[in-house]
């Protein structure tokens, strides 16, 4: 069973991007999508900034809220259709994500297993997976971080 590698204490982070839902039954094919559609609308954004953020919120029984986004100093200078989003201090559990992007829902599926059997619960706040140098965008391989939210034992 795949543990935390680590955990750790979060700042706050202010992500600039593209927000949008994806229904659980094909996020396999809708989030890649929001991906490309993100590199060519924000490729100004994504040049000048060496790590790029892929957060979850508000979730429901059919889906969820993702956004592919970079790290911004603030909220002034972005287009009005821009999404936002305001990662604050929180508590993390940081787990790994090792080779092809496409089975990154399978790492999801074994951090959900490990929250349901640890001693920690899920905290109401954003998720977020963090791509850094560690992962090459072109060919889809790397090391991706995901950190899960969670309340201190």
């Amino acid at each position: 069973m795949i543990q935390p590698t680590r955990f750790e204490q979060g700042q706050k982070i202010l992500l600039a991007g593209l927000r949008q839902y994806h229904l659980f039954s094909s996020v396999q094919q809708t989030i890649p999508q929001q991906w490309q559609q993100f590199r060519q609308q924000y490729s100004q954004l994504l040049s000048r900034r060496a790590r790029s953020f892929g957060a979850t919120c508000m979730a429901d029984d059919n889906g969820f809220e993702y956004m592919s986004a970079v790290e911004v100093d603030n909220f002034e200078q972005l287009a009005p259709d821009t999404g936002r989003m305001i990662i604050k201090p929180q508590y993390y559990a940081v787990f790994r994500h090792q080779g092809d992007i496409a089975t990154i829902g399978q790492t999801w599926q074994q951090i959900h297993q490990w929250i349901a059997t640890s001693d920690y619960q899920h905290e109401h706040a954003p998720c977020f997976e963090l791509y850094d140098e560690r992962y090459n965008a072109k060919t889809g391989f790397g090391l991706v971080e995901i950190w899960i939210a969670i309340k201190q034992p």
